[in-house]
């Protein structure tokens, strides 16, 4: 059996994966390492048909969950699974079942989370090799066929391999078969069958291991997949490469190929290198130290490539403890387990992820966008899906936007996060391309910004302070009244509500965007401007800027003259040149109480005379009672009388403060109009002399 990476629906190009092109796109965090919410933007380097982003895609290193599907799938000891995506976006699994010699076909729809179907397609007439024990889906890209190998057999006598041809639809309920028997006698119970397309696209291969003699078996179809292979035995390369092997998978990486093998004959893990080629009669055998988690039983093997770095992941189970079953990933930083990040290859215990009861097989990793899915057949005739579950903690899922907006990503825990980016341009299409990139969130670094945020009355001016230890610098903006743009302490004094953002870098890549809010209590006293007015005038104080509400309160002082010192246009009628001053004043908190104050000046003319030019004597207003003068700036009066229309004098006085009653001789004088002159001198020194008339009413 046989399992390598599919991203997406790369696998109907090419059942190789090549690695995936870290060059797609730029990330504006040159360390790939950022803090929570700090936002993150990417340019693609490619022009496609379609684009597609996921910033919270699976990411394989990451722990699998499992969910057992149960044992309704027809399964009689299944001995491998494979699941790839046809051309029309249908996934299909395919299953041997060595117990019954039978090739099950799953078909899942274009969902790998619904349940699947299970055409059986039986032995085909006897057809089919006894016993299989492994298979091998292949695509001819050229004439876009496919092909589902199958192998098995315990020994020399009863082991085969057999082509199924299922034409351009893996979904063909009829398809045909051939069943080549052993070629040569090279199979001793084959196990890892693997067929493809040499690096340079002109000759077919296979391979598949033998587990009853621990040698290699290589399969050569020359130009056409359809064609009877001639067969070679390559024996055990470097000749302690192979023990009883279980399984095998291969990977083309730099136009290298590579073959890992799962050994049960001593619990361990070989490569095997063929160089540029497949057509290597003498590949150079290498037995791989695992460090961390050791194999255990390893029955299975499947290769995938992530973000640049290739992991495998390897079912097993425990002799010695009945019941007790395992997946190890293996991880190394590059194929050959050269990486210094990763120190060679490294093996996790996974545990038992699907409830499996003694895996058999595992499938090859298969990404359908974020999502990123693995099967596992077991002794028990249960299927399990393996799910490397996409993660909640990004600002926005997807995007399809050859430049996806800005994104960020939550932390919610203690210690560095790791989230992955996957990008696939021309999805589907020949020119299809995908990429990833890892990006580390960092928890929140500890940053004590005082104040964080808090109020001040307008024109006043606040210290504002951050401290860390390990930060780099501490950039403020906007540079609107602040004292500094750079500095652990700055002073503001906004004139209103503001927002100041605070920049913080640190030496691992970590960039904290924090910042102070400033809400700014506006109280605004506006007294109005100067003024002229003639003596014995008023005038209307208070301008149109004047804070205006039920939480303002108001007061003008001094409050001579004024009808109204609490409002906030009171009319004033002041003697002699007067300053007023306005105070508006509003509660910022229960201690603070925000004010502002301004002023006019009222300045008094005396340069005319000013009598009313009418009275009603006996009226209960003062103003309208009496004919007097309403200047307050007259210092003489040499004479103020009052004639009626026949010359007759009714009133004189030389006191400013005195006027005329309405009497004449004792009694009240007729209603009608009265003529009046007058001549004095302001409080200046300027001589007046005025005439005019008034209306005596009743």
């Amino acid at each position: 059996m046989k399992k390598c990476l599919l991203l997406a629906a790369l696998l109907v190009l090419s059942q190789i994966n090549v690695k995936a092109q870290q060059t797609l796109f730029n990330v504006s965090v040159p360390s790939d390492t950022v803090c929570v919410n700090q936002l993150i933007s990417l340019t693609s380097n490619v022009t496609g048909s379609s684009y597609y982003w996921g910033f919270c895609s699976g990411y394989l290193s990451n722990e699998p969950t499992g969910l057992n599907l149960g044992n309704s799938f027809h399964f009689n000891d299944p001995g491998a699974i494979d699941v790839v995506k046809d051309l029309d976006s249908n996934y299909y699994g395919f299953v041997v079942n060595t117990g019954s010699t039978e090739l099950l076909r799953l078909n899942y729809g274009h969902s790998l989370t619904n349940i699947p179907t299970v055409t059986n397609f039986g032995n085909f007439n006897n057809i089919l090799p006894d016993s299989p024990s492994t298979l091998y889906i292949a695509f001819d890209a050229q004439f876009k066929n496919w092909y589902v190998f199958v192998a098995g057999g315990t020994n020399v006598s009863n082991s085969a391999l057999a082509r199924i041809d299922f034409r351009s639809s893996l979904g063909n309920n009829t398809p045909n078969i051939v069943n080549f028997g052993n070629l040569y006698n090279k199979m001793n119970g084959p196990k890892g069958l693997f067929v493809g397309y040499d690096a340079d696209q002109t000759r077919w291969y296979g391979y598949c291991v033998n587990k009853a003699s621990s040698t290699m078996v290589r399969f050569d179809f020359d130009n056409n997949i359809s064609n009877t292979p001639l067969v070679n035995d390559i024996g055990n390369p470097g000749g302690n490469s192979l023990s009883n092997p279980a399984d095998m998978v291969a990977q083309l990486d730099n136009g290298n190929w590579y073959f890992f093998v799962v050994n049960d004959g001593n619990n361990s893990l070989s490569r095997i290198d063929f160089g540029n080629t497949l057509n290597n009669l003498s590949p150079i055998g290498n037995p791989l130290t695992i460090n961390g988690d050791q194999l255990d039983n390893p029955t299975s093997i499947t290769i995938t490539e992530d973000c640049g770095n290739y992991h495998l992941f390897i079912p097993g189970k425990n002799i010695l403890v009945p019941g007790q079953y395992n997946i190890t990933r293996v991880d190394m930083g590059n194929i050959t387990g050269t990486s210094a990040q990763l120190g060679g290859y490294y093996g996790l215990n996974l545990g038992n992820v699907g409830q499996e009861e003694n895996p058999t097989s595992i499938s090859r990793v298969i990404r359908d966008y974020d999502n990123v899915y693995a099967f596992v057949t077991d002794t028990a005739n249960n299927l399990i899906r393996l799910t490397f579950a996409t993660c909640q903690n990004s600002s926005i899922h997807s995007s399809t936007s050859k430049t996806p907006p800005e994104f960020s990503y939550t932390n919610t825990t203690d210690s560095p996060t790791v989230y992955n980016i996957y990008f696939a341009v021309d999805e589907g299409l020949p020119t299809q391309q995908v990429a990833c990139q890892t990006i580390t969130v960092l928890p929140y670094p500890k940053i004590f910004l005082f104040p964080s945020d808090t109020s001040i009355c307008m024109n006043d001016t606040i210290l504002l302070r951050a401290i860390s230890g390990e930060a780099l610098t501490f950039r403020w903006s906007p540079l609107y009244n602040i004292s500094d743009s750079v500095g652990t302490s700055v002073r503001a004094w906004p004139k209103y509500s503001l927002k100041y953002n605070l920049e913080v870098p640190f030496a691992d890549g970590c960039v904290v965007d924090t910042f102070v809010n400033i809400h700014v209590k506006q109280v605004v006293a506006d007294a109005g401007p100067d003024r002229q007015i003639s003596d014995g005038g008023k005038t209307i104080l208070g301008g149109p800027n004047t804070s205006i509400g039920a939480g303002f309160t108001y007061l003008w002082t001094p409050n001579q003259f004024l009808d109204n010192v609490a409002g906030t246009n009171p009319v004033a009628d002041p003697a002699n040149d007067f300053t007023y001053y306005l105070t508006v004043s509003s509660y910022l908190n229960d201690s603070v109480t925000c004010s502002a104050k301004d002023t006019v000046v009222v300045h008094v003319g005396c340069d005319n005379i000013h009598l009313p030019n009418a009275f009603i004597p006996g009226s209960t207003n003062s103003t309208t009672n009496h004919f007097a003068i309403l200047n307050k700036e007259i210092v003489k009066l040499d004479y103020f009388r009052v004639f009626d229309r026949w010359g007759n004098k009714v009133f004189e006085t030389t006191d400013p403060t005195q006027g005329w009653d309405g009497m004449e001789n004792g009694t009240n004088a007729p209603v009608g109009v009265y003529v009046w002159e007058i001549q004095g001198y302001c409080s200046a020194g300027q001589r007046f002399t005025r005439a005019g008339n008034v209306t005596l009413l009743r």
